[in-house]
């Protein structure tokens, strides 16, 4: 009698058994959605990344001008005046702020007669 109870019991207690599907809708979205997150990821930490080395690359660049205009005055290539005014302009530039444009120069009026040929 006691085996016929197991059975009975035995019945009862399994569960039925769920076959995992990876094609299915639930696990597809969750996929797709950490795969764009990690792309995305990827995406932004190149872009800071890059960010980075110009932000370090322009002050090596200001660096290494100021150098080189230093050895060209010292050489006698640049004047002082010239020299002063390139290192006003790589400061401003260093500061964030933009030189102003120089004014254009103005051409010579130009006579309402032009030369008449001998005759």
């Amino acid at each position: 009698m006691s085996s016929s109870l197991w059975v009975i019991w035995a019945d009862e207690v399994v569960v039925e058994k769920k076959k995992l599907d990876l094609l299915s809708p639930e696990i597809l979205s969750a996929s797709s959605l950490i795969v764009v997150a990690l792309i995305v990821g990827a995406i932004i930490i190149a872009i800071l990344q890059r960010w980075k080395r110009k932000q370090l690359a322009d002050e090596d660049t200001d660096l290494d001008s100021v150098t080189s205009y230093r050895a060209m005055l010292a050489s006698g290539e640049l004047s002082r005046e010239e020299y002063d005014r390139i290192l006003k302009r790589v400061g401003q530039r260093a500061l964030g702020k933009t030189p102003p444009e120089p004014a254009p120069q103005q051409a010579p009026p130009k006579d309402s007669d032009p030369p008449q040929p001998n005759q």
